[in-house]
């Protein structure tokens, strides 16, 4: 289900996928890699309660309603119903009068949020109508969860980058190691995503590799050195 967004560390004037599970998302805050141990500054987002989202009560939905979230926000179709319904359950932490749609008083009300709500919904409200629905929220967090994870690896030299690679990494038959969509749900996991799914993970595979077939070395260091 939910693994929170990322381990991140709230601080004045840094950091961005909620507390180190909506990572910070909507402050300043810093983001803490696994190894080696390395502060990088980011733009927004903030989060300090260790796995916030994965103890909050978890709500039970009417399938017919997913599928109308899934009817209403096309970026959603591909989508379990299941993975539709955790995407759900962070959206309504923050959904504070369960409305449907994040208002700027849902973030400030928020503990975990504490940053301008002009920035934060220049960040997020893509239709400009001064509320964030449900799509939006979970295009944002993708991108926010992303952009997290190659702060936490910037300034990594190309040995540090292999010995995070063979963290994730399986050996193939013919000796090749190479990341998995297996491999990449232990570093979402590791590196508190929003949500963990199969079809998340399918996400970053492609993001990672640049739509090619196998996730490699090459391909590993190319992605967080780009």
């Amino acid at each position: 289900m939910l693994t929170g967004l990322r381990r991140c560390v709230t601080a004045p004037g840094c950091r961005s996928t909620a507390v180190h599970t909506l990572c910070a998302k909507l402050q300043p805050r810093v983001c803490v890699p696994a190894a080696p141990v390395r502060i990088f500054e980011r733009g927004y987002v903030l989060k300090n309660t260790q796995n916030y989202w994965a103890h909050s009560k978890k709500e039970m939905y009417d399938e017919s309603a997913v599928e109308e979230w899934k009817a209403a926000f096309p970026n959603l179709s591909k989508f379990s119903n299941d993975e539709v319904t955790q995407w759900r359950d962070a959206f309504r932490q923050i959904d504070s009068d369960k409305d449907g749609v994040l208002s700027p008083a849902d973030i400030l009300k928020h503990p975990v949020f504490g940053v301008d709500k002009t920035e934060l919904f220049r960040k997020f409200d893509r239709d400009e109508n001064n509320l964030i629905d449900f799509g939006e929220f979970v295009d944002a967090m993708h991108d926010l969860d992303l952009k997290c994870l190659k702060e936490a690896f910037k300034g990594f030299d190309p040995v540090d980058l292999q010995l995070e690679f063979e963290k994730y990494a399986v050996a193939e038959a013919q000796g090749a190691k190479k990341i998995t969509v297996g491999g990449l749900k232990q570093l979402m996991t590791d590196h508190e995503f929003t949500v963990v799914s199969e079809t998340d993970a399918q996400w970053l595979f492609e993001k990672m590799s640049k739509g090619k077939s196998q996730l490699g070395l090459k391909e590993f260091r190319d992605f967080f050195s780009d």
